[in-house]
């Protein structure tokens, strides 16, 4: 039989000293791991309560700012240690009258990894943040807080809620720091324990990404130096930007941007205008009203647009809000004169006579209104003799070089005929590039005596007109001349007619020396002058008559530019569109659609001008045609559309209320949210329990704009009866208006 051997002392020691190790080094392996789970699992508390507060932000219009807000949008009050969590919150944030995506700077900045501790030193900083959950993780208190600032205590009852409404700092230290002395929430702030807080935060557009708002943010694109302009030609250019949200352009004016009018004027008397919702810069340039069509005396003008703005009007109010962003450039517009262009089309006849003088004026339009001539083919010599005839002089071409002054008959008894061809150029007569200069080429037909005539006898030299008649071409509103020479016959010379002294904007004028047609036509259409003379010759006057045809054609075509800004409900308003080309004066009439009741079509000047007192409309836009007819006549039909605005209405009753639009579903209308009620809607407003009539506080009408509107006082929560006429509470004319609770069951509307 064997006897079985059990462990002696020592060995039975041994043993018991390795399960001991082992124990321990157990307890302390489940210690870490136990601390790690609890880690992860108020990691993830945070990180459901920041998606929990971003979830109530898109759905209120606002971040949660009470207990029962948080409570009612967090998954947990409560880190994985059973204690409660911090949330921070900006209170601008915690208002509905300013949508977050409306709302672009906070009063919290986070400075993160500090490493002492007034965080002087730190490893990053965020701006502009909106929010801030903190858990206290394993440590007995919470050691986050603020450094600078002031947190205001909302509750400490299951969360730990402070607001933040002037610039504050909060420190959030780096792990393991020795933040003595420097707990901030928790029962027993007296504890010295390394720094272990779980921090998570969300900036400000962090939150507006989150919530997918638009970029509002805006910068002009255009360059300073715009388009040239011609003067008294139609301008025509849009002001661009990048970014941006109801983008309305203005004027900085006391630090801000003011886009309060619907249109801005610049330039010599206005000429200029700027549309504020589209930035359309428009008008007929008229730099130099003194000076004749396309002149511009100084050679040039410049047009200053100091400080035009453009705004991101998120809530469209026609006002640029100190937190709307804008953008900001001074533009300059350059205008030309006209290039300069002969505005002399033929040159009279002249006469080999020995006896009559030659002169005729050259013209030109454009330029600085002063021009100088030159000829390249005169001075000239007609018949080869190497005496010259024709000579330039200032704009004249005249035979006043010769020393007889008039052109002799080399041929006596023989019919011959010459012709003297040059060209002329005009050119500024001050240094002006930008008009630049024309050149054209004439001819001077030379008849000799002996192939005249009629005649009177007693020897008297031919009476005639050179030319004796012409046709000729003009244009609607460009400058015209020409003019025929008389010449020959015997003092004095008598004018029989001279008809008619004007057509169509030409003038007929008849002197003793010739005839002159002569101004800027206004109208289509044929002319013919006719002019008779007669001399004193004797024993027979002769007598010469002149006819002249002038065709006009070609009006400058005729144009509508802008658009009309939209009008309010039973607010004034004041907008036109300019007319362009054609000729003045034009008439503007609507030919389709209408317009509010009230608002009238005008014509003033080169605007059609659709103005009232009163916007009173039934529909939220008309479309409507306008026709433009000028004096050529030619007409311009353009169709414009004009949006009216209904009212904005806020809820400040410190309730949330139910509302129903046209007798449809009924919805929330939280306190702080603003409701739009369009021209053609009709709103219930209701306490509780809609569409409950016995409920029933408010029935709000935009149309029409007269009537009353009865303070809503129900004690026994019926108010069937009580409408409001909108447009009787809008004083300022401003569409914005609110619902006030003025008394426990008593309502007002209000202007805002």
């Amino acid at each position: 039989m064997r006897r079985q051997k059990g462990l002696t002392l020592v060995e039975l020691a041994i043993v018991l000293v390795v399960l001991g190790i082992l124990v321990g080094l157990g307890v302390s392996i489940i210690g870490v791991l136990i601390k790690r789970v609890k880690y992860n699992e108020s990691k993830e508390i945070v990180n459901a309560a920041v998606e929990g507060v971003i979830g109530y932000a898109g759905s209120h219009g606002k971040l949660p700012g009470t207990e029962s807000d948080l409570l009612g949008a967090i998954r947990s009050s409560k880190d994985a240690y059973g204690k409660k969590l911090l949330y921070i919150f900006d209170d601008n944030l915690d208002n509905t009258s300013t949508s977050i995506c409306e709302t672009f700077g906070t009063n919290i900045t986070v400075r993160a990894g500090c490493s002492d501790i007034n965080c002087t030193s730190y490893a990053s900083e965020a701006n502009n943040v909106a929010f801030i959950v903190v858990s206290g993780d394993g440590n007995y208190n919470i050691q986050t807080g603020n450094i600078s600032g002031t947190l205001n205590t909302v509750s400490n009852g299951q969360v730990y809620i402070r607001s933040v409404n002037t610039s504050t700092l909060i420190a959030v230290y780096s792990y393991g720091f020795n933040n003595t002395g420097n707990d901030r929430f928790g029962d027993d702030t007296s504890r010295d324990e390394p720094y272990d807080d779980i921090v998570k935060w969300v900036t400000l557009s962090e939150l507006k990404s989150a919530l997918k708002c638009p970029s509002v943010s805006v910068s002009i694109t255009s360059p300073p130096n715009l388009p040239d302009a011609t003067e008294d030609k139609p301008y025509n250019y849009t002001l661009t930007h990048a970014g941006g949200l109801n983008t309305k352009w203005g004027i900085v004016s006391g630090g801000s941007c003011d886009i309060s009018l619907a249109t801005r004027t610049f330039g010599s008397g206005g000429w200029l205008t700027l549309d504020r919702n589209t930035g359309h810069l428009h008008g007929v340039a008229n730099e130099d009203s003194s000076s004749p069509p396309g002149v511009i005396s100084s050679c040039t003008s410049t047009v200053t647009l100091s400080n035009v703005c453009v705004c991101a009007d998120v809530d469209n109010d026609n006002i640029c809000d100190p937190d709307e962003p804008y953008d900001q450039r001074t533009f300059t517009v350059r205008v030309l004169p006209e290039q300069i262009k002969i505005t002399t089309n033929t040159l009279p006849t002249a006469k080999a006579d020995g006896s009559s003088p030659y002169s005729v004026t050259l013209n030109a339009s454009g330029g600085t209104g002063s021009y100088t001539f030159t000829a390249t083919g005169l001075p000239a010599d007609y018949n080869g003799d190497s005496d010259n005839e024709f000579y330039l002089s200032g704009n004249q071409i005249t035979t006043s070089g010769d020393s007889t002054n008039y052109i002799p008959d080399d041929d006596p008894g023989t019919c011959t005929g010459a012709t003297v061809n040059f060209t002329v150029t005009a050119s500024p007569s001050s240094a002006c590039p930008e008009a630049g200069s024309d050149t054209k080429a004439f001819t001077i037909t030379i008849e000799d005596p002996d192939c005249f005539t009629g005649g009177g006898g007693g020897g008297c030299p031919t009476l005639a007109l050179s030319p004796s008649s012409g046709t000729y071409s003009a244009t609607v509103g460009v400058f015209f001349s020409t003019s025929a020479t008389l010449s020959g016959g015997q003092s004095p010379v008598n004018i029989l007619s001279c008809s008619p002294p004007s057509c169509n904007g030409l003038n007929f004028s008849c002197t003793s020396s010739g005839i002159t047609i002569s101004g800027t036509p206004t109208a289509l259409g044929t002319c013919t002058f006719s002019a008779t003379y007669q001399d004193s010759c004797s024993p027979t006057p002769q007598t010469v008559t002149g006819n002249y045809t002038v065709n006009i054609a070609g009006c400058p075509s005729l144009s509508q530019l802008g658009s009309f800004v939209d009008a309010q409900q039973c607010g004034s308003y004041n907008d036109s569109i300019t007319i362009t080309g054609g000729v003045l004066p034009y008439t503007c009439s609507l030919i389709s659609g209408s317009l509010p009741s009230a608002l009238s079509l005008t014509t003033l000047g080169s605007s059609c001008v659709v103005s009232g007192s009163t916007v009173e409309a039934t529909q939220p836009s008309y479309t409507f045609t306008i026709r433009v007819t000028d004096s050529c006549p030619q007409s311009n039909d353009a169709t414009y559309t004009l949006n009216v605005r209904g009212f904005r209405v806020r809820n400040d009753t410190g309730l949330n209320l139910s509302y129903r639009v046209n007798g449809g579903s009924c919805m929330t209308w939280g306190n702080g949210s603003t409701i739009t009620i369009n021209v053609d809607e009709y709103v219930e407003v209701y306490l509780i329990n809609c569409p409950n009539t016995n409920y029933r506080i408010y029935r709000l009408r935009p149309y029409p704009c007269s009537g009353s509107c009865l303070d809503a006082s129900c004690p026994f929560l019926n108010c069937n009866t009580r409408t409001c006429v909108l447009g009787s509470k809008d004083s300022d004319r401003d569409g914005l208006l609110r619902l006030r609770r003025v008394g426990l069951l008593t309502f007002r509307i209000n202007d805002l």
